[in-house]
């Protein structure tokens, strides 16, 4: 059966290991930490071979920093092989990165059609996360992007959930600046009129237990301009 946990980012700045804010850890050790782990990790910059690799390593870290251990930790990313990844894996972890590189090397590798027979956990942080949805809401972060006519702002997912994330929303979001525009103002409010948007801080996430989702931790729901704080509630 599989479950997911969904989130901007697996850590808390200035801890080690692994976030235990609304239960991350211990929901995570109960769903993983009974045997050695099989994972994979799938990186958002498949070309950046040497990158992927550190941020992998340091991810699992985290995880070996929590009391995990691991027999197998596999990258992926441009070097390696794109078949049959998941057979016999107990992780999977979406990487944080860039959105649309990330977005279209899980279709080249076809990770959604695997998925259909995954029984493991998944773990999205950031972009991975945002990823993981059915339509999925690409924000514009790099130099250009949201000046672009022809950056695509929605893309397909993995269909894991129907909630599009913003991940990062925290302290400092409502004054980011790109393109000369600001991103809350002249970016996710208009957004918000097409299709509504979660802003998740760090420390929130989406886990889903093999039933149904459920949201841990405060949050923003976006809609038609509108944004309403959330508290920890069950997914609709």
């Amino acid at each position: 059966m599989m479950k997911f946990y969904l989130t901007s980012h697996i850590m808390i700045k200035g801890q080690e290991g692994l976030s235990q804010k609304n239960a991350f850890l211990e929901k995570l050790k109960a769903d993983l930490g009974h045997n050695p782990i099989r994972a994979v990790f799938i990186s958002s910059n498949p070309e950046d071979i040497n990158g992927s690799e550190k941020y992998a390593r340091l991810d699992r870290e985290r995880f070996e920093h929590s009391g995990f251990t691991f027999s197998e930790f596999r990258v992926v990313h441009n070097n390696a092989s794109h078949k049959d990844l998941l057979k016999n894996i107990d992780l999977l972890f979406l990487a944080g990165g860039h959105l649309p590189t990330q977005n279209k090397f899980i279709h080249k590798i076809h990770l959604k059609d695997q998925l259909k027979s995954f029984e493991g956990t998944i773990i999205g942080v950031s972009a991975g996360s945002m990823n993981a949805a059915d339509c999925v809401y690409s924000i514009p972060v790099k130099k250009g992007e949201a000046i672009n006519i022809n950056y695509q702002r929605y893309l397909s997912g993995l269909g894991l959930t129907k909630k599009r994330m913003i991940p990062h929303f925290n302290e400092g979001f409502k004054n980011l600046k790109i393109d000369g525009l600001n991103k809350l103002e002249d970016i996710v409010i208009p957004d918000s009129f097409k299709k509504d948007l979660y802003l998740f801080p760090d420390g929130t996430y989406i886990y889903f237990n093999g039933v149904e989702e459920e949201i841990f931790g405060d949050y923003y729901y976006f809609k038609d301009g509108i944004m309403k704080r959330m508290s920890g509630q069950k997914a609709c």
